[in-house]
């Protein structure tokens, strides 16, 4: 539905929306990739895989950072320079119109049934459990989660339509921020425990 409207804006007001008016320097596309990386299926799925397959998810991780790092200097120059923005995009540009409304089916399919059903259940048994409320509202454990789904669903939604790439992106940037800080603190926090310990 919302695609369906955009579809009347003219090309530059796409731009902007979409692409963050082309104006988003490196330093805040940066961030929001990181961000983008560390959701909560991350967090919360991610950190326990170890315990269970060993190392086999430090080699995965391991890998994708170099693909990343391939991609940035390699591959992203030569669709910046083609106009390329998205993956169906290139798609059209190697093949043809069909291919690429079949790709564009295959991902709406695989975000909308896969990973963001993912996404929210984890989030929402992070909030669940850091803060503890099932005790603090005095309500089961699923009702929790099934509020809190329905909330990050529609809060992320209303944001992302109206804010466009340029506030998920300046949003992304100021949470990793915040990610850094935090996790410094936290470094901070446990060396200083580790020396009492050692005392």
């Amino acid at each position: 539905m919302h695609g369906i409207l955009l579809e009347k804006l003219t090309k530059d007001r796409l731009i902007v929306y979409y692409l963050g008016g082309r104006s988003l320097g490196i330093i805040t596309i940066a961030g929001s990739l990181l961000l983008t990386n560390l959701s909560a299926e991350q967090i919360v799925g991610l950190n326990g895989l170890p315990f269970v397959q060993g190392v086999l998810v430090m080699a995965w991780e391991t890998l994708a950072t170099i693909s990343m790092i391939v991609t940035a200097i390699y591959l992203l120059p030569k669709y910046m320079r083609s106009s390329i923005t998205t993956i169906p995009e290139f798609v059209q540009a190697c093949f043809d119109t069909q291919t690429k409304s079949i790709l564009s089916i295959l991902f709406l399919v695989a975000f909308g049934f896969v990973l963001l059903p993912t996404i929210l259940h984890s989030s929402s048994l992070a909030f669940s459990t850091m803060f503890g409320l099932p005790e603090t509202l005095g309500v089961l454990q699923s009702t929790v989660i099934w509020v809190s789904v329905w909330s990050i669903g529609i809060i992320g939604s209303i944001y992302v339509i109206f804010g466009g790439l340029k506030a998920v992106t300046v949003s992304g940037l100021v949470n990793t921020i915040g990610l850094l800080i935090g996790g410094l603190a936290l470094f901070n926090n446990l060396t200083q425990q580790i020396k009492i310990i050692d005392l």
